[in-house]
């Protein structure tokens, strides 16, 4: 008996026919991939893998483009078996496998994501956790709160200054037509720009004289004051 060993063996090798001769004996065979435990493992550019998650379901794609035997996978979510809610198609590629799985579940995705397939003799693990843990999801609800606290203090401060500034308004801007009928008198006291009784007395009949006119007060040192129209 003879043997034919093919060194460095490639998928080009299959499909061809090998003569071997004996003297005037010629024995031909052609060589197959049901001739042989072949075995193609997918690469990583072969295999395709997604996985989405949104709020309330989870999608996984999986595709292997070039392989064989034909896989045998099982998909698990959360240590349980999901395997019956996986489409699978397959077509042949020349000699080979090219297999989709599909499949979604409605679900908040909590936990891990396994898939496993065995092809001939290799076992391939694919496996996802969920990227929202209830870590994150905590981190999240904490962020949020710090947030909504900044957001109330900046509110605070905006109200305080905005008051402020009003106050400072009304005490340097003083006028006869004020609300309060005393205003214009303590407007003028608070600020002590004009020291005496006889020309804080001028300057209110001034201010009848005319409909709107306005008095400016220069708090600052040096102070100062003036009519304007």
């Amino acid at each position: 008996m003879y043997r034919l060993v093919i060194h460095n063996f490639t998928e080009q090798d299959l499909n061809q026919n090998y003569t071997c001769s004996y003297g005037i004996f010629n024995e031909r065979k052609g060589l197959t991939l049901k001739d042989g435990p072949f075995e193609l493992q997918p690469s990583n550019e072969s295999v395709h893998k997604t996985i989405q998650i949104s709020d309330d379901s989870i999608s996984v794609y999986l595709e292997m483009s070039k392989v064989y035997p034909m896989p045998s996978c099982t998909f698990s979510y959360e240590d349980a078996n999901t395997t019956e809610y996986v489409k699978k198609s397959v077509e042949m590629v020349g000699s080979f496998f090219k297999v989709n799985f599909n499949y979604t579940i409605t679900d908040k995705c909590e936990g891990k994501i396994m898939i496993s397939c065995t092809i001939g003799s290799h076992l391939m693990n694919i496996s996802q956790n969920c990227p929202v843990s209830g870590g994150d999801r905590q981190s999240r609800f904490s962020v949020i709160i710090i947030v909504g606290i900044v957001t109330c203090v900046g509110a605070m401060v905006f109200v305080f200054a905005a008051a402020s500034c009003f106050v400072l308004y009304r005490r340097q801007r003083c006028g006869l037509g004020c609300r309060d009928r005393d205003s214009f008198d303590n407007c003028l006291r608070e600020n002590d720009v004009i020291p005496t009784l006889e020309e804080r007395q001028r300057i209110k009949e001034e201010l009848k004289k005319k409909k709107h006119r306005k008095l400016i007060l220069k708090t600052d040192q040096p102070t100062d004051y003036w009519l304007i129209d």
